[in-house]
């Protein structure tokens, strides 16, 4: 599931379908008939998207480690950050379908999403996690 976690999470960062397939499709023609490494898919993906996904592709290609977001709700806010990941690693992560935040790994500040773009209500609680 690791390397659907992967693509998703690319399909996020970019925010646009359309982009996103357009960039799949040209990674199979352009390299059509020949062999290529893992780091220029990586390259052709990240100047395609004009991304630096860099740690994306760390994370999820270069460590056996999967990514938990974690949860935590109270005071208004839906707060969110990532654990079980490698040092600097960020995703943004769509609260709802209005607003996306970028959210740090283990160690960095926190994100905040608040309950209207979270479109939910918000009771208090620690911290909880889902894998994404």
């Amino acid at each position: 599931h690791k390397g659907a976690g992967l693509l998703h999470h690319i399909r996020e960062m970019i925010g646009n379908d359309s982009v996103f397939r357009a960039i799949l499709v040209g990674l199979n023609n352009d390299s059509r008939h020949r062999t290529v490494d893992t780091k220029q898919v990586e390259n052709y993906i990240s100047q395609k998207a004009a991304l630096d996904l860099t740690k994306v592709f760390d994370q999820y290609l270069r460590s056996t480690t999967i990514p938990v977001l974690e949860y935590q709700i109270g005071e208004g806010k839906i707060r969110l950050r990532f654990s079980n990941c490698i040092d600097n690693f960020k995703m943004p992560v769509r609260g709802g379908q209005r607003e996306r935040t970028n959210i740090e790994g283990e160690g960095g500040e926190v994100g905040k999403i608040t309950k209207e773009a979270a479109g939910g209500d918000v009771v208090g609680g620690e911290f909880a996690h889902r894998r994404p």
